[in-house]
């Protein structure tokens, strides 16, 4: 039987200063849960802003993520909007966690 091959934790390093130098520009940025990651691909840091919209956009803007990068998915019971990009060279994924998406036309009274 062959040991798993593990990432030694330094390799997430930059990831962590990335997320450390945002605390310092942004330290008005509110509140959210944070995971670094390594992977074969490289590194990513992923953020996630749970039942903020404002807060969502504020972390977007910040990040200088385009929107157009995003893509909504729909639950049952919330909706999960996720944008992409990188910043100093760090892969970064944007979750903003929201209230289900509604049907935006409700069926016409006959």
């Amino acid at each position: 039987m062959t040991s798993p091959t593990r990432t030694p934790l330094h390799r997430q390093a930059s990831t962590v200063r990335t997320l450390l130098a945002l605390i310092d520009q942004y330290p008005n940025l509110p509140a959210a849960d944070f995971d670094v990651s390594s992977s074969p691909v490289g590194e990513r840091l992923t953020i996630n802003v749970h039942n903020d919209p404002a807060g969502f956009e504020m972390w977007r803007e910040a990040l200088g993520l385009n929107p157009e990068n995003s893509e909504l998915v729909a639950f049952s019971d919330f909706a999960a909007v996720k944008v992409f990009g990188q910043t100093d060279g760090i892969r970064v994924r944007l979750i903003g966690y929201l209230p289900p998406v509604l049907d935006a036309a409700p069926a016409a009274a006959a």
